[in-house]
């Protein structure tokens, strides 16, 4: 991502400004960057031996860090760490990662390909016979039309698959109506051939399908239509944390990701009010109309140019992301639905699943006024504070309220047990500390640790419910870069890790990483994996730690981070 534009770099690059009519207060963030697009070394590389650079067609926008190992491990240990080693509870493990359609057999059942081709002849041949025998709307055809798409689909002829499922779909809806749920199968794998080709608009599409044939097919008091409702809106939010933001462009990889963007920087500017620190978003096409006005006298400069600014200014809830909106309002609705089972067994579930949502929209306005950039200068770092916009806001407040009402709710009610009570306090310090307000979180963290011993819960399994790893970003509910959640992978997925880091750092009780070194590392970690994963822990917020039953305020911390691919 981009360096700020600050007001001294901006008159060097438009020498037909008047520099009276700026001061050094204003910033135009991550867009209008005249300033070198690479950060400077990061702390901790130089004590590190240069390593070899893996090649480049690595997919960063699949990277994951994982920080459940508190130590480096002894010599001749195993480097694959238990792929459930430190994993949180997450509220999207419940309905499990979007995967549908086909799934590939082994290598050993798709690696002859002349028995693929044979099967597809036959297939083939036997569709011609049926279509013929039994007439084209028959159950036979239906079934050969299915079996000729899988076919296709293993080996690789993806529109050719697409084709027959669609042809067993006509049949389907010409013999049990346009909505039948017999349908769904075949819209599935239609689904997972289109994503084999990296068709983003029709797997969309089809999703989209997927949850109205739900919808026609089931009464809205029917618990079937509440799933569907999650499962549309879950899609919905891990097609926005693989893809980025449609509406703005913030940058071309997954949200929040900000410095795999693209080289040509986001399509909004944020504008910074010199005197309260809130920001206007305006589209990059319209800021040359704000920039080329008549000259701008003395000192009123700076107020003038904000002020042009906002007849372009896009409101913060038009720059959310439609599939973030439409998630927001499916939970929304779950959430209102008079469903005492449903209270009972999924409300936190989907509480935490509209908390996840507000939470990635600050982080993705965090991203484009640039409060994550490493390279901001010190001048950048120590001007005002911006001023959170009224989503932002809004979303803090609304779910602090949920999260405190659920916790409360819990904590009354005599049957609950003290730890689900304790991790319901948990959740609400998370969100305190995520959003910066260090005190109040950890208020409702002691609540958490003081529940738990009350109710005699052993000092073993409350330090593992509070730091079920030594880095725990907070909220430990979201969805975090560069995690298996945030990939919509499941976390007991095995996979072996394609190298590691060893961390040096000191976790202050306001989840800040202090003094962060990189001590070791695998020999062929590259370079820009230690400028990721340093970044990383510097702008984002971990859980504190708990060391003999109470918050610490400062611990220092030895942590091997494994990555993966």
């Amino acid at each position: 991502m981009r360096s700020p534009v600050t007001v001294n770099q901006f008159r060097l690059s438009m020498s037909s400004w008047h520099a009276a009519a700026f001061g050094s207060s204003l910033v135009l963030c991550a867009a209008l960057s005249f300033a070198a697009d690479q950060p400077g070394p990061a702390e901790g590389d130089e004590t590190i031996t240069p390593a070899t650079e893996l090649p480049a067609k690595l997919d960063y926008s699949r990277l994951i860090f994982d920080f459940s190992w508190r130590e480096p491990l002894p010599a001749g240990a195993s480097d694959t760490p238990d792929a459930t080693a430190g994993a949180l509870a997450s509220p999207f493990a419940a309905t499990g990662p979007i995967q549908r359609g086909f799934e590939a057999p082994p290598a050993a059942t798709v690696s002859d390909q002349r028995d693929l081709d044979a099967r597809i002849r036959r297939y083939s041949e036997a569709l011609g016979t049926a279509l013929e025998s039994t007439g084209p709307y028959s159950a036979d055809v239906r079934e050969t039309y299915q079996a000729l798409g899988l076919s296709q689909q293993q080996a690789g002829l993806h529109e050719e698959a697409i084709a027959s499922f669609e042809s067993a779909m006509h049949v389907d809806r010409v013999n049990g109506g346009l909505y039948t749920m017999q349908q769904i199968p075949l819209v599935e794998n239609i689904i997972a051939s289109y994503e084999a080709g990296g068709n983003v608009d029709e797997v969309s599409n089809f999703e989209e399908y997927l949850y109205y044939i739900n919808q026609k097919s089931f009464a809205d008091n029917d618990p079937r239509l509440l799933a569907a409702k999650e499962r549309w809106a879950d899609w919905n939010v891990q097609a926005y944390l693989k893809q980025g933001n449609r509406n703005t462009s913030f940058n071309a990889g997954p949200a929040g990701t900000a410095s795999l963007g693209s080289a040509a920087g986001p399509e909004f500017v944020a504008v910074q009010n010199p005197r309260n620190g809130s920001y206007l978003y305006v589209p990059r096409s319209q800021m040359l109309n704000v920039l080329n006005s008549p000259g701008l006298p003395g000192a009123m400069g700076i107020n003038d140019l904000y002020m042009r600014s906002s007849a372009f200014a896009v409101p913060p809830e038009m720059m959310m992301d439609e599939r973030l909106r439409r998630a927001r309002d499916l939970y929304q609705e779950i959430i209102d639905h008079p469903d005492e089972d449903f209270q009972r067994t999924r409300e936190r579930d989907v509480e935490l699943k509209l908390a996840n949502i507000a939470f990635a929209t600050k982080r993705e306005f965090d991203a484009l006024e640039n409060r994550l950039d490493p390279g901001a200068t010190s001048l950048q770092q120590m001007s005002t504070a911006g001023m959170p916009n009224s989503l932002v806001t809004q979303g803090y407040t609304r779910n602090r309220e949920r999260l405190e009402a659920l916790a409360a709710r819990l904590e009354q009610d005599p049957s609950s047990d003290p730890v689900a009570v304790g991790k319901a306090y948990i959740d609400v310090g998370d969100w305190h500390l995520a959003y910066d307000r260090g005190e109040r979180g950890r208020e409702a963290y002691r609540k958490a640790i003081d529940t738990m011993q009350k109710g005699n819960v052993d000092a073993a399994t409350i330090a593992m419910v509070f730091n079920p790893g030594p880095l725990v970003p907070v909220p430990g509910f979201a969805l975090h870069p560069y995690s298996r959640g945030f990939l919509g992978l499941s976390g007991a997925e095995a996979q072996a890790p394609a190298g590691y880091f060893d961390v040096e750092l000191s976790l202050t009780e306001n989840g800040r990483a202090r003094d962060l070194r990189i001590v070791g590392a695998a020999p062929e970690a590259p370079q820009r994996l230690r400028r990721l994963l340093l970044e990383y822990l510097r702008n984002h917020a971990m859980r504190p730690q708990l060391v003999d039953g109470t918050l610490a305020r400062e611990v220092p911390l030895r942590v091997r981070v494994h990555y993966y691919f």
